[in-house]
């Protein structure tokens, strides 16, 4: 039996790219506007809900199922905090942090400082 249902909400955001947040001009990569940048953007988010992090990690601690029912406003408030951080305008902040420092790569390895010519999530913050 086919569904005809349209797809949930998360389902649509976990189909979304962030390529229309992109300019052709920037010349950016598919992995890098899917994977890197929103590496990059989920660390500072992990950052800034250091509290809520914290919150969440020490209410799991000793547990196993009853995570599900005894962390769940906890985990609701890592989420919200999450969503929070990972918007559009993140990814426009993250994007231009990381153009910045594949260009400062690219000089790098121009000047003779390395063989490698593809950035690596090494040489993109330490991410």
């Amino acid at each position: 039996m086919a569904s005809s249902a349209q797809p949930t909400q998360d389902a649509k955001r976990m189909e979304d790219s962030h390529a229309h947040l992109v300019d052709p001009a920037e010349k950016l990569r598919r992995v890098e506007i899917d994977v890197l940048i929103p590496k990059m953007m989920k660390k500072r988010a992990m950052e800034q809900c250091g509290d809520a992090v914290k919150a969440f990690t020490e209410c799991c601690r000793g547990r196993t199922i009853s995570i599900m029912w005894k962390c769940r406003e906890v985990n609701e408030g890592l989420d919200n905090c999450l969503r929070a951080n990972l918007t559009d305008d993140d990814f426009l902040v993250a994007k231009a942090e990381y153009i910045v420092l594949r260009e400062a790569n690219q000089a790098k390895l121009a000047a003779g400082g390395g063989a490698k010519s593809v950035p690596t999530t090494e040489k993109v913050g330490g991410i």
